[in-house]
């Protein structure tokens, strides 16, 4: 499990001691930290403050059978609340004390089983499990997951009994049939791999999970039509373990801040499908957070559908009450009219800008977004009027401001009014070469020639004897401007007048880049790195613009020169690894190496990223087993994980993928 959203919940909060555990009959038990959780969201505190009460209640009396069942429970569903919450160290001291007080109790040895497999500790899982078995052989969950741990552990004779003890229990259980058929794909045995998977999904048809697996095996059997019927078919969904213990974790999170934060991790990791899924529990629980509502819409956007990250975030607005923060609906409002303008809708967006400052008229952005729209639609009277309300409001209008409202004012043909916002802009910043050369062409497009040389004149002080460093800020200009076409015409230039401006290269190869054009921006990385081995930035832009161009080969050589300069730059080092151990075009990768560079990572670094690409070194070097257990230890249930089980490399879906640590 990730715990990042965890560390957003607890920042700036305190840890205090815990009170004596009562008197001297009960059990030696592990102190438990007690979490000042003054800033939390109010039903996340009231739901661990509250249980923390009860059990300290519990333990202030003195010690009696009643008494040590009550705290036991009581310990247990604390302990469930904290795994809800991912506070996952207090958790296994709950479950640890709970198991002392009862220790004849499966549950919470097995609850400690699961909550040490969910953490990548598997032999420790293995050995919680088979202690709870002995004490309730039956329960139908315990061989489900005991078998599962031991596929983790490359164990497949172990796993088997399991599973095959699962069935005798019931033999309608899909989890049984679907571990069965892993086992039976990890022995090379591809027919009753189809038979166990086809009986599992005759069971579950909603684990669509299992129809990868079930592809690979009938590929193996050469029965390709079917294979690709299934990978079609393919998804995310689990076969279930019907589990009275570990379902109830669903519902024991009543706070909506969980799913909250559930949502900004995924965004952040940018899993945009298990995002929309946690803020759409959010709103299932609290459906007026705007907060929520946006995260769907911002899920969605990742996910390539404007529409209904749009159709979300208005829904979201829509049932804002007067309780959500201004500022908070003003940038939801300029999202949503961002996603419009994107469905060439501007005409809507316009509207939707225009209601907002109808119902809250001190939203500066809200009303820069409406006057670039106006703007757009050459609507130069309309959008004057937005940008004469946000200079009025402003103590000291922007440059920026000013050289936009100047621009309206010209298609206006107002042009004494224009011309004197294009001075102000220049004197509100004397010493910026590009809006003096604005204001020069100003000059220019309304015929005064005279003020017009006296601009280029200032503008040949400001760069010396050289235009270069004015037409650098030009293009620089341009660029923030987003207009990437003139910034590339304007670097060009730079590089003419001097082909050593080594910022002009890197400038034009960034936009060259940005523009998909990754060839020419990877030969211009290449001219700059020939001025400038060290350049850091240079090195980099020649990576991603390799990766992006697909050129797999020459990036793999990239990457070496780059370490060889920046031997201790991570990024770099987590890259390589990824391209030798997972890259499309197979003569790029190279097993052995990726495993010898992601263990020197692993020795130092212990983080997610890391544990990721050592799996993926492991599965190419074909150490299935150890890369397996890598995979599961990130909570990881996707295509990855199930290609290891199946005993095969991953093979990356494209250079997006290889690039993830260098974005």
């Amino acid at each position: 499990m990730n715990r990042r959203w965890c560390r957003r919940l607890l920042a700036g909060l305190v840890l205090v001691a815990l009170p004596s555990c009562g008197g001297s009959s009960w059990p030696d038990l592990a102190p438990l930290p007690a979490l000042d959780l003054a800033s939390a969201e109010e039903g996340a505190r009231e739901q661990l403050e509250g249980k923390r009460r009860s059990l300290d209640d519990l333990l202030a009396a003195e010690a009696t059978p009643v008494g040590r069942e009550a705290a036991a429970e009581t310990f247990g569903e604390l302990g469930l609340l904290y795994v809800a919450y991912e506070f996952l160290a207090a958790a296994e001291v709950c479950l640890e004390n709970a198991a002392r007080l009862q220790p004849d109790d499966y549950r919470w040895t097995y609850l400690q089983g699961y909550l040490l497999g969910v953490q990548g500790r598997l032999p420790e899982a293995v050995e919680r499990y088979r202690r709870a078995q002995s004490r309730a052989p039956d329960f139908l969950p315990l061989p489900l997951r005991l078998g599962r741990a031991h596929l983790d552990l490359g164990d497949g004779a172990e796993a088997r009994r399991a599973f095959e003890r699962a069935l005798e229990l019931d033999p309608q259980a899909a989890a049984g049939h679907e571990g069965l058929g892993r086992v039976a794909a990890m022995e090379g045995d591809a027919a009753a791999a189809v038979a166990a998977f086809e009986r599992a999904l005759e069971l579950e048809p909603r684990a669509s999970g299992v129809y990868y697996a079930l592809s690979q095996a009938l590929r193996e059997l050469g029965r390709s039509e079917a294979a690709d019927t299934a990978l079609a078919r393919r998804g995310d969904v689990a076969t279930r373990i019907p589990d009275p213990l570990i379902n109830s974790l669903a519902s024991v999170a009543e706070s909506s801040q969980f799913y909250l934060m559930q949502g900004a991790e995924a965004l952040d990791d940018q899993r945009f499908e298990d995002a929309v899924g946690a803020y759409r529990e959010a709103i299932a629980r609290d459906g007026g957070q705007l907060q929520a509502h946006r995260g769907v819409a911002v899920a969605l956007d990742g996910l390539g559908d404007t529409v209904g990250a749009a159709q979300a975030l208005a829904e979201g607005l829509d049932r804002a009450d007067s309780a959500t923060p201004a500022a908070e609906v003003g940038e939801a409002t300029r999202f949503l009219g961002s996603l419009l303008v994107r469905l060439d809708r501007e005409g809507e967006a316009i509207d939707l800008f225009r209601r907002s400052l109808g119902a809250a008229p001190d939203q500066p952005a809200v009303r820069l977004a409406l006057a670039n729209s106006l703007a757009r639609q050459q609507r130069w009277q309309e959008a004057r009027q937005e940008f004469d309300a946000l200079i009025a409001a402003m103590p000291q209008a922007s440059p920026v401001l000013l050289e936009k409202r100047g621009t309206v004012l010209l298609q206006l043909g107002e042009r004494a009014e224009a011309l004197e916002d294009f001075r102000q802009a220049a004197a509100a910043d004397p010493r910026d070469p590009a809006l003096r050369q604005r204001l020069m062409r100003a000059f220019e497009a309304l015929g005064e020639s005279r003020a017009a040389s006296r601009e280029r004149a200032a503008l040949q002080r400001l760069a010396g004897e050289s235009d270069s460093p004015t037409l650098l800020a030009a293009a620089e200009a341009r660029v923030r401007a987003g207009d990437h076409a003139g910034a590339i015409v304007a670097y060009r230039e730079v590089l003419e007048q001097d082909g050593s401006a080594l910022p002009a290269r890197l400038g034009l190869a960034s936009v060259l880049g940005h523009l998909g054009r990754y060839d020419e921006a990877a030969e211009e990385f290449a001219r700059l790195l020939a001025a400038a081995p060290r350049s850091a930035a240079a090195h980099r832009g020649r990576v991603v613009s390799l990766l992006l161009g697909e050129r797999y080969g020459e990036c793999r050589v990239a990457l070496q020169d780059a370490l060889r300069s920046f031997p201790r730059d991570r990024a770099f080092a987590l890259t390589q690894v990824r391209l030798l151990a997972s890259a499309p075009d197979v003569r790029v990768r190279d097993g052995a190496l990726a495993l010898e560079i992601a263990r020197r990572l692993a020795e130092e670094d212990d983080s997610r990223q890391v544990r990721s690409v050592l799996a993926l070194a492991h599965a190419e070097a074909g150490l299935f087993p150890r890369a397996v257990e890598l995979e599961r230890g990130l909570s990881s249930s996707g295509e990855r994980l199930e290609a290891f089980e199946a005993g095969r490399a991953w093979i990356s879906q494209g250079p997006d993928e290889l690039l993830v640590d260098l974005r």
